[in-house]
């Protein structure tokens, strides 16, 4: 292999950096333990990219360590970013939570797309059901996507403090997140 990959989400929401660490068999490297790298797909970076993260790595205990405050697929890797080549496919439809949350004065949702042309909505909605604003309404390519949105409505302007959902359809996926605006 030419690294190993992990792909790890989470239904909870936290906010700040978390440390990840992943066990290796020096076999199974394809390269000197010496150079090995926990690179990680950042799909909140504008645009999305491979990231070296690492932070520390134990040849004797045969672990490396990074901090990220996203979680989505890791490699394992020996040498620079641009080894890791294209991002991953993901697998199924998703609607990940967004970053910041609570946030101020903008956000960022990720989604993820597995089939190219996939029509894809997303939605903001106030808590009596009210339409905010639509922040994707078209056909997206495969792949990890996200869209930002600066707490202001259809009309450009700000809106209230409060909690909002936004939603995400697909085909017959649907799917609803909570986010906290706070000013």
């Amino acid at each position: 292999p030419d690294s190993l990959c992990y792909d790890i989400s989470t239904t909870a929401t936290f906010s700040g950096t978390v440390e990840v660490c992943f066990g290796y068999d020096e076999a199974s490297l394809p390269g000197p333990e010496a150079n090995v790298r926990l690179i990680h797909y950042d799909a909140t970076a504008m645009p999305p990219a491979w990231v070296d993260i690492t932070t520390s790595v134990d040849t004797d205990a045969n672990r490396v360590c990074g901090e990220t405050s996203t979680l989505s697929p890791f490699v394992i890797g020996i040498g620079s970013v641009t080894a890791v080549g294209p991002a991953p496919v993901p697998k199924s439809l998703a609607l990940r939570q967004n970053v910041p949350n609570p946030f101020n004065p903008t956000t960022v949702i990720g989604y993820d797309v597995p089939v190219d042309r996939t029509p894809v909505t997303i939605r903001l909605y106030d808590v009596t059901g009210r339409l905010v604003k639509t922040l994707v309404d078209e056909p997206r390519p495969a792949g990890a996507h996200q869209v930002s949105w600066d707490g202001r409505n259809g009309r450009g302007e700000p809106v209230a403090t409060g909690v909002y959902f936004y939603r995400m359809q697909a085909g017959t996926f649907v799917q609803t997140r909570k986010m906290v605006l706070l000013k």
